[in-house]
């Protein structure tokens, strides 16, 4: 569930990333944030293939808390030094992107295959985690209320481009990139919603490359 933004062969399978948050009272996902380090990348970490899956989730299930259940924020494996202020940028970021509970992989002693190099094994991961949580806790009505500010903003999730091309996925990334740094707050907004109306509370509607719609949200919009 946080893969909605890749590669075409995602649709081939069959995964529908609007319904899926749907189906019950929470919102789960498998979602991973990346460390990048110096001179790989504007970013220190890969925050945006989180802040967009996180954001579509919300847009379409908006009462569902996200419940990222396998926290991926440190690589299996990387045997890097991971400071303090990346471990609670992830968490913050996060949570004011709508999650409401996260468990991290993985607390654990073991250091075979997937566990080598886990959080456990890092007393100052450790210590930032313990602290996020509490001020995340103590914080709770005030983060809550960032992660339900509505949007001003909406970018087209065209369900229907998703297989063409990676045009549309490449424009949608570059698109939520620079609306993130406007200060406003950005959704996605999914065919069937605009299909049924649901694009009419938004001051804008983005549509980044999409070479397919079904011919009822080309009116829509048009409308």
């Amino acid at each position: 569930m946080s893969h909605a933004f890749e590669d075409p062969g995602r649709f081939e399978v069959g995964i529908d990333y609007e319904r899926f948050p749907q189906l019950d009272r929470i919102a789960g996902n498998d979602c991973v944030v990346t460390l990048a380090g110096k001179g790989r990348g504007e970013y220190a970490c890969d925050w945006q293939t989180m802040a967009m899956n996180y954001s579509l989730q919300h847009s379409v299930a908006p009462d569902r808390p996200i419940f990222n259940s396998e926290n991926h924020l440190i690589a299996d494996g990387d045997a890097r030094y991971i400071p303090e202020n990346y471990i609670r940028t992830v968490y913050w970021q996060e949570a004011i992107h709508g999650q409401g509970a996260t468990t991290t992989w993985v607390w654990e002693r073991g250091q075979a295959g997937d566990l080598a190099e886990n959080i456990l094994t890092r007393a100052n991961c450790v210590r930032a985690l313990g602290r996020v949580a509490l001020d995340l806790q103590r914080l709770a009505p005030e983060v809550h209320a960032l992660s339900q500010a509505p949007a001003d903003i909406a970018i087209l999730y065209a369900y229907s481009s998703l297989l063409p091309s990676k045009d549309y996925v490449d424009e949608a990334r570059a698109l939520f990139e620079g609306a993130y740094f406007t200060g406003t707050v950005t959704d996605f907004v999914t065919e069937r919603q605009i299909e049924s109306g649901g694009s009419a509370r938004y001051k804008l509607v983005v549509v980044p490359r999409a070479s397919h719609a079904p011919d009822a949200v080309v009116a829509a919009l048009n409308d």
